[in-house]
Formats: structure tokens, sequence, C-alpha cells
């Protein structure tokens, strides 16, 4: 489905959760029409709305619908001067930019977005870790053991220290497969690896994996390591997001009623 027309469709049709997309490749979308179609859809969700970003690295989505496809520093580069845009367009009259990639004469955004959405950006190497503490409110980062989540945050932590900056959201995704014990979300996971055990070991050590208990259990080990948001990912998604209310209860953000 397409990301952004679905996000629409689930603000019309839900009033008290958050939508996002993880994330919107930078490339795909001008930025002052990403800024617009932005602040129009945080006006539709009451403020629901926060933008993700990412500077993209899958070649072949690029080459498919012809676009140009950069190197990684040039990627980076443009998400930052993307990122500069939408913000100031989102809080200035008028905005005059001229970058290496983009530019902008005498733009206005009208009406602008109140409260204006954070922006969050995905991305794992050097540069793009500069680009979050910089210039980003929220780091989406990629999944990780507990100890490499834990070195991610701090890492992160002092990068923004240097640049005078207090901590921003921070989060992580997760393969989640969720059953009623353990070893049944266990030997899920064994039969949709296929065999693999590196991609097993994996899966497990950075996943969402096990009972309700073990998968609380998890997210409240992430929490204590610095995490603000634990991202699920479901396949198939709405078969199993109704394994996830057991979960919540026991974290204290549902209820025991079907569908919580």
């Amino acid at each position: 489905m397409e990301a952004w027309t679905l996000a629409v469709a689930l603000a019309e049709a839900t009033s008290r959760i958050t939508i996002a997309h993880t994330t919107l490749c930078e490339a795909f979308r001008h930025p002052p029409v990403l800024a617009k179609q932005a602040a129009l859809l945080a006006e539709i969700s009451g403020g629901r709305f926060l933008l993700s970003l990412g500077a993209g690295w899958f070649e072949r989505e690029y080459e498919a619908y012809g676009l140009p496809f950069c190197s990684h520093r040039d990627r980076i580069l443009r998400a930052r001067e993307a990122m500069v845009i939408i913000k100031r367009l989102w809080e200035e009259d008028v905005v005059d930019f001229k970058g290496r990639f983009y530019s902008v004469e005498k733009g206005v955004l009208e009406p602008k977005p109140s409260p204006r959405p954070p922006i969050w950006y995905a991305g794992m190497s050097g540069p793009s870790r500069e680009l979050v503490a910089q210039v980003a409110e929220g780091w989406l980062m990629a999944g990780g053991t507990l100890e490499e989540v834990g070195r991610n945050v701090e890492d992160m932590l002092e990068r923004l220290a240097r640049e005078g900056r207090d901590k921003i959201d921070m989060a992580v995704p997760g393969l989640a497969f969720i059953r009623e014990k353990d070893r049944e979300a266990e030997e899920l996971v064994e039969r949709l690896t296929g065999g693999n055990k590196k991609v097993l070991d994996r899966t497990l050590d950075t996943g969402l994996v096990g009972s309700p208990l073990a998968v609380a259990q998890k997210v409240k080990a992430l929490d204590e390591r610095g995490v603000d948001h634990v991202l699920f990912q479901l396949t198939p998604t709405l078969k199993e997001l109704d394994r996830l209310k057991d979960v919540l209860v026991l974290l204290g953000k549902g209820d025991n009623k079907k569908g919580a």
C-alpha cells in the first residue's frame, strides 16, 4: 500500500494512535511538497502525526522508478537539506534556501502545523548519527540486542551532549512473533527462517519473540536502556495485531478486553 495515502485513512479512522511511517524515503517526495502534506495530515489527525524520514538505501527502488541514486554521503546531505527546508517552512513566514540538492525561493507554507510535528530520522552510519544529533527530534535506530541498543543509546546521548542538545526520542524496531508459549514462538521463527541458523539466532536476539510475558519483559529491558518507543513489526499485521493485547496488559497500557 502507498504509505502516505494509508496514513491519511488511518488518521480519519482512529482517534488516539500516533501515526508515522517507518520510514519515508526522502528522495521520493520533494521537501516543500512533503512539508505541505505533513502539515495537513497533522491537522487532520489532531496533532497525532510525526514525520519519520530516511536517506534511502535500496538502489533497485530508485532504478525501478527512474530516480537518481546518489552516493551514501550525498543521500544523507540531501536528507539534511530536506529536513532543514521542512522545518523552516513550518516555522517561518517566507523561506529562501539554496542548497546543493534543493532550493526554495520565497517559499510560503500556510496554514502552519500547530503543534509542529516532530521529525524523526532513521539511519545507523556515522554521518546519519551526526545528522540526528544536530537536526532530528527522534532517532529510529536499527534493531539490535539489548547490549547493542544500550551502546547505541549511549553513543547518541554523547553526540547530543556535544551539540548542546537534550535527549531526543529514541525508537527501536523488532520483528514480533508472539504466541502463548515461548517455545511455540521460537518454533515459528525456526520455520520462517528455513533452518538458516544465523538468521534464526539474529531474529531471536533482536526480535520480540516469545510469550506475552517474555515479550513484555523484553520491552521493559529496552525501556531501562533508554528506549522511548518499541516498534512491533508484525506479519501479517492485522492477523497478528490482536496478539499484542496481552503484552499491553502486562505493560499497563491496555485492558483484557477483546481487541484492546
